[in-house]
């Protein structure tokens, strides 16, 4: 069975290689970007079956970035991860069903759970 694919964009270098290498040990296909460009660069490349997303990033942003999927792309399962009240954000992206919206900080055992049950949906 193939691994599933996972994108994460984030503008902080040192969550990017926990994610990393969190996720790689679970068996997990991970890339990761630290822009907006860079990010969906790789999504078209590889069609990940899940994007991790930050909300504040500079450039279009974590809401540019599901817009634009969006556009091309109305499967993949995207989550969201913000250091905002979950309520602040939730009604920009209710019309891009997104899977989640997952509020920082968090522990990576409880993301890996979040991520498992996007997957399986």
């Amino acid at each position: 069975m193939p691994r599933k694919r996972i994108v994460v964009i984030d503008d902080q270098e040192i969550a990017l290689e926990a994610y990393l290498a969190f996720f790689n040990k679970f068996g997990y296909d991970v890339r990761v970007a630290l822009t907006c460009e860079e990010g969906l660069k790789i999504i078209n490349e590889i069609s990940p079956d899940l994007l991790l997303v930050e909300y504040r990033l500079s450039g279009v942003g974590g809401l540019g970035v599901v817009q634009c999927i969006r556009q091309k792309d109305q499967k993949m399962r995207i989550m969201v991860m913000t250091t905002s009240p979950k309520e602040d954000i939730e009604s920009e992206f209710k019309a891009l069903d997104v899977f989640e919206i997952v509020e920082k900080p968090f522990s990576l055992e409880g993301l890996l759970g979040s991520v498992r049950t996007a997957l399986k949906s």
